[in-house]
């Protein structure tokens, strides 16, 4: 009986598992199919799916092309605005005189100041005038010991400086200048037309050309006449002189045309050095001892009465009419009360 119970337990079991595995297979076939018909789908809408990210793609890529070029058009414009502080273009008649002012803060004055050398260097240009200084703000004094303290001076590095540039070279150089600064307080570009000037100065030299000669012929048709000759000399050096100036006139604008000229005021953050120094002591007066102080006041009381002694013997004729005059009024007095 026990084997019987064994054997159909045993069948049981074993169809149990028969149904779990056939369950088991129906389901993953079924989900081979969905999984197959799934990438079916996928397959028949990528070609749709690729064509839209293809034509999205060529629209981001042309969006990207005109941002880039509004970029590079803004940064041509700044370029321009920046560095169009009267350029002129080589056929142009105009003239001008640029000049530039500027004044920023820098990390290390001492630093800068040799990199401001270097750039004007390599730029064709030149230092006229340079001044490094240390300008003291204020300064502390600090009791540390008894006779000792700290002396804080509190002090700030500038450097004034005159730069010459070839015009051409300015804006180039500006900009070289201005990555230095940490802080920019201002900067001024001008530009001063001086075609009209130029003109004035050449009209001005062709009239004293024309006028020396016909001085010159002057001079040389007078003969012998002596006082005409040398009032006509002294004509002809005073236009000469005036000659020479225009042309020294025309020669320092056009100096000034070629090359730029540079104002720079830099600066750094004020900064401070601490030395220990001795402190000062009060110096107490020196005072006499007590018995030489004695004397001296016996001294001065004893002159004292003398001075006393010698004014009363000096006016003794008019303390006596006051002693007279007093006694007549007592005694008149008396007689009237009798």
């Amino acid at each position: 009986m026990k084997t019987k119970k064994l054997s159909s337990i045993r069948l049981i079991e074993l169809a149990v598992i028969f149904i779990f595995l056939a369950f088991v297979g129906f389901s993953c076939g079924q989900s081979s199919e969905s999984m197959k018909t799934e990438q079916d789908k996928q397959d028949n809408e990528m070609p749709a799916l690729s064509n839209s990210e293809k034509s999205a793609g060529a629209i981001d890529e042309q969006s990207q092309d005109m941002a880039k070029q509004e970029i590079a058009d803004t940064i041509t414009n700044q370029d321009v605005i920046s560095s169009s502080a009267a350029i002129v273009s080589k056929d142009s008649s105009r003239k001008f005189i640029r000049t530039a002012d500027l004044k920023f803060r820098v990390k290390d004055a001492r630093r800068a100041t040799l990199k401001i050398e270097d750039i004007i260097g390599n730029h064709n240009g030149f230092v006229t005038y340079t001044e490094l200084k240390s300008e003291p703000l204020y300064t502390e004094v600090i009791q540390q010991s008894e006779d000792s303290s700290i002396e804080i001076i509190h002090y700030r590095v500038v450097n004034d400086m005159t730069l010459r540039v070839p015009n051409t070279e300015l804006d180039s150089t500006i900009r070289a200048i201005g990555v230095l600064a940490e802080f920019l307080d201002y900067r001024i570009i001008k530009a001063e037309d001086v075609s009209l000037s130029i003109l004035s100065k050449q009209l001005a030299a062709k009239r004293l050309k024309k006028y020396n000669q016909r001085i010159t012929n002057a001079i040389d048709n007078k003969g012998n006449r002596l006082n005409d000759i040398s009032q006509a000399e002294d004509n002809k050096l005073n236009r000469q002189e005036q000659s020479d100036n225009n042309l020294i006139d025309e020669l320092s604008i056009k100096d000034r045309i070629d090359y730029s000229t540079i104002q720079i005021n830099l600066y750094q953050r004020a900064s401070t050095i601490k030395t220990i120094i001795e402190s000062e002591k009060e110096t107490e007066p020196y005072t006499t001892g007590f018995g030489k102080r004695f004397m001296n006041g016996v001294n001065t009381g004893w002159k004292i009465l003398e001075f006393i002694v010698l004014a009363i013997i000096n006016t003794w004729s008019i303390l006596l009419i006051i002693a007279a005059t007093l006694f007549t009024i007592r005694y008149f007095i008396k007689r009237k009360k009798k």
